[in-house]
């Protein structure tokens, strides 16, 4: 009777230790419910119109720097692009000179620049913050008029 115990018990682990076909195994599905479209968008919406009221305050903090503090007597231009109101991006062009001519695009929290010049150069830089972008556009302005002299 031992060794039919013994059998018995072990065919039973044996059966314990088998794992069963992948192909039958039993799945729970994740059900991911994707977020609403309008959401997205008005979230999208809020954060360009923070950052665009964040970018235009720091063209007039450019403004003012470049008259008072670098005393030079030309101007930079800005010429927004006429978009909807609602729209989830602006874009507009900034001029200084013959020498600096860029191109932004705000989406959502995110801007992109991109720069051309008269050699036929071309570059765009992405920034995160108002702050990146003020650093970035001074030091454009600086290289510019030290290529004056």
């Amino acid at each position: 009777t031992e060794t039919r115990t013994g059998n018995a018990s072990a065919a039973s682990s044996e059966k314990k230790d088998e794992k069963p076909a992948a192909g039958f195994m039993r799945k729970k599905k994740e059900v991911q419910v994707p977020s609403p479209r309008i959401l997205q968008s008005c979230v999208s919406y809020g954060c360009k119109s923070i950052f665009e009221k964040k970018v235009r305050v720091v063209l007039k903090r450019l403004s003012l720097w470049l008259e008072k503090d670098m005393k030079c007597a030309d101007k930079i231009s800005v010429e927004w692009l006429p978009l909807a109101l609602f729209d989830s991006h602006s874009r507009f062009v900034l001029l200084f000179r013959d020498q600096i001519c860029l191109d932004v695009g705000i989406e959502g929290d995110a801007l992109r620049v991109t720069q051309t010049s008269g050699q036929g150069e071309f570059r765009a830089v992405g920034f995160g913050s108002d702050v990146e972008l003020e650093c970035f556009l001074k030091m454009e302005l600086r290289r510019a008029l030290a290529n004056e002299y």
